[in-house]
């Protein structure tokens, strides 16, 4: 998967005066700025998934069929679970 930059026409200019070791550098630490905020982003998520697999395990049998039906069906009347 490739990508383009696209520029302020007044930061294009200024863009192409620079030297290719500069631009190269500035799109390696963008990688590596983009890489760090998704393996953030990842650490956030497993953690979130973890505490609501830790607080699903604790809860009884009727309020987990509840958590699936809501799940399947959106919203959910006391009808609903008669």
């Amino acid at each position: 998967m490739s990508y383009k930059l696209d520029f302020v026409p007044a930061a294009k200019k200024e863009w192409d005066k620079l030297d290719f070791t500069i631009k190269e550098q500035f799109m390696l630490a963008l990688t590596i700025f983009f890489m760090r905020s998704l393996q953030k982003q990842k650490r956030r998520l497993e953690s979130k998934v973890e505490r609501e697999q830790k607080a699903i395990a604790d809860l009884p049998e009727l309020a987990i069929t509840v958590l699936d039906y809501v799940k399947n069906h959106g919203r959910v009347t006391n009808r609903d679970m008669a």
